[in-house]
């Protein structure tokens, strides 16, 4: 720790903090994590962070708000406040109350440029428990959501957001499955649509959400003859006995479900796995044919926005 802020000692801040008491409590919030994989995982944001400003030129001011961007990023933060003396750590970061509610306040910002409503369902994390120590750890995965959530949503054009009439984004940190017996077991990974709603588990977001995305779009867009003739003409199967059994034509196991999962696998891979699945596609024409298909469902629905320009900036 000491190392990393002694290589870094040369920077300025901006002038509302001071270097010496930041970097105290650094030094602080770092010795209260209990594991070394926590340990080293802060240090790893912290030095990415100064880098990403020093890298080009090091004279350039340092804001600690890119830091806590990073921290909520990362999920350390909302994941690893277990005691009291980290609680009390982060209670001393100078304007980390402030940070926090400019970010909770991008929510309201986003669902008025998309014109959508986002529910964070606070009843679903550590609801039996109380007392300001819990309001700030909602607070902290709160804005843990909001600044992903907005750079997901920054990659859609807002007409597309418009023409596919999403109505409400909901949250939240993780499902239950209940028995006959009401007995619970939880899920983590469990996303869903419907109704115009599209409904995501907090710890699978990023991967996620533009599945669920592409599920809702389609209910706008018809081009079902296209691919029922790209099945018949590939002889492609759709079984989810074969779903563990490597096949050509797709992106991954998962979409042999259906040609819905079909449809959203590649979307999701699109925005998450572009290059992986671009080179895959120079090998494997049915997957390129697939990628060619829904390249068109968002080239329609966001009025000719997200072309191929849009496409090569993913690159």
């Amino acid at each position: 720790m000491q190392s990393i802020l002694k290589k870094y000692s040369h920077i300025t801040f901006t002038d509302d903090w001071k270097k010496s008491d930041f970097f105290d409590t650094l030094d602080n919030l770092y010795k209260t994590l209990s594991f070394e994989n926590n340990k080293k995982e802060f240090l790893d944001i912290l030095e990415a962070s100064f880098f990403e400003y020093t890298q080009f030129d090091n004279r350039v001011t340092y804001n600690p708000f890119e830091f806590y961007d990073a921290l909520i990023e990362n999920d350390l933060l909302w994941k690893k406040i277990d005691n009291d003396e980290i609680f009390h750590t982060l209670n001393s970061l100078k304007n980390f109350q402030d940070y926090l509610n400019k970010k909770i306040d991008e929510l309201n910002f986003l669902e008025h440029k998309y014109n959508i409503k986002i529910i964070l369902q606070k009843e679903n994390i550590y609801s039996p428990q109380s007392g300001i120590y819990w309001k700030w750890l909602w607070k902290i995965w709160s804005a843990s959501i909001v600044h992903k959530l907005k750079k997901l949503l920054d990659d859609y054009p807002v007409i597309f957001i418009k023409n596919i009439k999403l109505n409400q984004v909901v949250i939240v940190s993780y499902f239950f499955k209940v028995d006959q017996y009401w007995n619970k077991t939880q899920l983590w990974w469990f996303e869903t649509w419907g109704d115009n709603n599209i409904y995501l588990s907090y710890r699978n977001l990023i991967d996620s959400f533009d599945h669920e995305l592409f599920h809702q779009a389609m209910q706008y867009y018809d081009d079902s003859e296209e691919w029922e003739i790209l099945r018949k003409d590939k002889k492609l199967i759709y079984t989810y006995k074969e779903i563990n059994k490597e096949s050509p034509g797709f992106s991954r196991n998962y979409g042999k479900e259906n040609i819905a999962e079909d449809q959203a696998t590649i979307a999701e891979d699109l925005f998450v796995n572009y290059k992986r699945i671009i080179k895959r596609a120079q090998t494997d024409s049915i997957l390129a044919d697939k990628i060619s298909l829904v390249k068109n469902a968002y080239l329609e629905l966001s009025g000719w926005i997200m072309n191929e320009k849009f496409w090569l900036k993913r690159k």
